[in-house]
């Protein structure tokens, strides 16, 4: 890993400097003893960022006092590769699974689920983490209900064949905005987009079906809090999904000025499409987390740079944020000093994101020992 400082006279990292340039704190992270962040109780709503390493595992807790509800966003994690050059130790399968477990045993409330689309970084954790007794409100799908098939993915295809019919809804070509059936307090959730007809363009000029594309994107409302799940979203090719969800953000009422949280799409990566200008423009969000790890690319330096022009600033210390040029095949990683936030489950471990609606916390575990310490932003919600 190349460490990269601010201030860096190498010409071949411009565009590194030119983040760097504007974060006149960057530091080093805050101290483990900075403070504990205060657990979601009462009207807070908490949305967990497990760092899963290269997956996506997104819990929300919703807010009270009387719902005890949670919302699963996906929840699995690629193959293990290169973990050494992640900072924060990622949670295993078993820890990932008494993570989850303690807080919905805890809330012992229904759980809604939302899965993306069917890749196993995205879902291969699901059949663990909901025990069978597990109370279920309503399970989404981006894409086709038969595309979660024992070949793309044979641990969530188990777990929907024991789920009852009435409680699963898959998107088939669903990019109408529309609010959904999800009990969480005062919190709603809108589908942006899930169009099932997600297409790519291979090197025969065709298209494709393509997974990714068929994203299921999640708009999370609360209070003035605003947060996005874009799944694996991308914004090219015959349908680009970024650009169906800032048309259904459009249509959200009352309009959505600008995006407290976001979680990246794919991971933070930039091919595809995916995170390009059109999209976080047309968001802007204060808050950006990066679900990622080196071992895979992410996230790519070039969508950092596009999130760090809106992203709010830290109130301590800056961090180190690790990004890589190129493709996972022959990326380099670079470590940059942030006073930004933006975070990655691979620097930051699991991200701990609290909001009662007006103001917003964000708390990290980089020791993955179910503590959140409060890293740096304390800002209001919206623009």
């Amino acid at each position: 890993m190349l460490a990269i400082g601010c201030g860096s006279k190498s010409r071949r990292y411009t565009s590194i400097d030119a983040l760097c340039a504007a974060d006149k704190k960057a530091g080093q992270d805050p101290p483990d003893n900075f403070g504990e962040l205060e657990p979601p109780v009462g009207n807070k709503l908490a949305v967990h960022f497990l760092n899963v390493g290269h997956g996506n595992c997104i819990l929300v807790e919703c807010p009270g006092p009387t719902s005890k509800n949670s919302v699963l966003i996906d929840c699995g994690s690629g193959p293990a590769r290169s973990l050494a050059r992640d900072r924060a130790p990622q949670l295993r399968q078993k820890d990932t699974v008494a993570y989850i477990q303690r807080i919905l045993t805890e809330r012992a409330g229904e759980t809604s689920v939302i899965l993306t689309h069917p890749h196993m970084d995205h879902v291969s954790r699901v059949r663990e983490v909901l025990k069978p007794d597990q109370k279920l409100g309503k399970v989404f799908l981006g894409g086709k209900r038969g595309s979660y098939s024992s070949v793309l993915a044979p641990s969530v295809a188990k777990w929907l064949s024991n789920v009852a019919a009435d409680k699963i809804q898959d998107a088939t070509n669903r990019t109408d905005t529309r609010q959904l059936d999800i009990a969480c307090g005062g919190a709603k959730f809108y589908r942006l987009t899930a169009d099932a007809r997600g297409m790519k363009r291979t090197l025969f000029n065709r298209f494709v079906s393509y997974p990714n594309a068929t994203s299921f994107v999640t708009l999370l409302r609360y209070g003035k809090f605003t947060a996005v799940f874009p799944g694996d979203a991308t914004g090219s090719g015959k349908l680009p999904t970024t650009a169906k969800a800032l048309q259904g953000l459009s249509q959200i009422s009352p309009p959505v000025g600008g995006v407290s949280l976001m979680a990246s799409a794919h991971h933070g990566s930039a091919t595809h499409g995916s995170n390009n200008t059109e999209w976080t423009n047309g968001t802007r969000p204060q808050i950006t987390v990066f679900s990622s790890s080196t071992s895979m690319g992410h996230p790519n330096c070039a969508a950092v740079k596009r999130y760090h022009k809106y992203a709010a600033t830290r109130k301590t210390k800056g961090h180190d944020l690790t990004c890589t040029k190129g493709g996972k095949s022959w990326s380099r990683n670079y470590r940059v000093g942030m006073a930004k936030a933006l975070y990655t489950t691979q620097d930051h471990g699991t991200i701990r994101v609290v909001t009662d609606g007006t103001t917003v916390r964000v708390g990290c575990d980089r020791h993955s020992n179910g503590t959140a310490r409060f890293c740096g932003v304390d800002i209001p919600a919206g623009r």
